[in-house]
């Protein structure tokens, strides 16, 4: 009973550091786009500096100095790469996000596209936080109308018929294509249930979702089968875009994982299939 009870003091203090955790990375983030800002602009003043006096007498004695230094550079470059030693811990510090980390400015300005998907995505989130945990704005209760409910659907599949048709190229059965429109489909259905909370349509969404299950180890099986690529970077690839949005859901939401019931299906699905493929994968063509 001790240890029940503190296993449930140290849960909620466990879901408080991770929020504060990523309240810090969220303005972390949003202070390093803000300063590869400034340094861009800095960099274009001088720039412009620089242009103002390129009609100065000395220009010639100058224009020789960016060989030189581009002759010594590259002398060091290439006297520092053969003493550098290779190594993971060296591929990990030098990451554009570790080296952000360390306040590296030439690493800020060019990840300035990623620092602004970083405040994107943070800024997302913090939206979801508004709406779901405070009373910033109005709720209201579910409204199922079946005429509305299928009304939509016959406009998006009109819409969807006069743009979105096209010739497929592989005539195999459940190809890429033909399996992605089924996948499409089935989330749109899964939304507007969601969203309208249908509950007469529960059995049919039931089935959707173990179609969709299906297909996730049908692709898996066919990308192992077919390149034989069992790599742990892969795996652990697949496993970040299956998971990556509802962890940071469960981190800001404080909600469980097993809410979002359809990523743990996906995730297991994809972690039998990866075991079978490739524990033996000689005899995965053997007859």
């Amino acid at each position: 009973m001790r240890g029940c009870g503190c296993y449930l003091h140290i849960e909620p203090l466990l879901l408080w550091c991770t929020q504060v955790s990523f309240i810090v990375a969220y303005f972390w983030a949003i202070g390093l786009y803000v300063y590869s800002l400034v340094l861009h602009r800095r960099n274009r003043q001088q720039l412009q500096h620089s242009k103002t006096h390129q009609s100065s007498p000395d220009i010639e004695s100058k224009t020789h100095e960016p060989i030189e230094t581009t002759a010594l550079i590259n002398g060091d470059k290439s006297s520092s790469n053969a003493s550098k030693m290779t190594g993971v811990l060296q591929d990990f510090w030098s990451t554009p996000l570790v080296r952000c980390m360390l306040m590296d400015q030439q690493a800020v300005m060019d990840s300035s596209g990623m620092l602004l998907h970083m405040v994107e995505f943070g800024t997302i989130l913090v939206w979801f936080f508004m709406c779901d945990r405070t009373n910033m704005f109005w709720q209201s209760e579910k409204w199922y109308n079946r005429d509305l409910f299928w009304f939509l659907f016959l406009c998006l599949t009109l819409v969807a018929l006069g743009s979105s048709l096209q010739p497929v190229r592989t005539p195999l059965l459940l190809n890429r294509p033909q399996t992605e429109e089924w996948k499409g489909w089935m989330q749109v259905l899964f939304l507007l249930y969601h969203y309208f909370e249908a509950r007469e349509l529960y059995n049919a969404i039931r089935i959707f979702i173990a179609g969709y299950v299906w297909m996730t180890g049908f692709g898996n099986f066919s990308y192992y089968y077919r390149t034989g690529d069992f790599s742990i970077g892969r795996f652990c690839q697949m496993m970040w875009r299956l998971n990556f949005l509802v962890i940071f859901c469960c981190i800001v939401l404080q909600n469980s994982y097993m809410l979002y019931y359809i990523c743990p299906m996906h995730t297991i699905f994809t972690v039998f299939v990866y075991a079978c493929l490739g524990i033996a994968p000689q005899l995965n063509k053997s007859p």
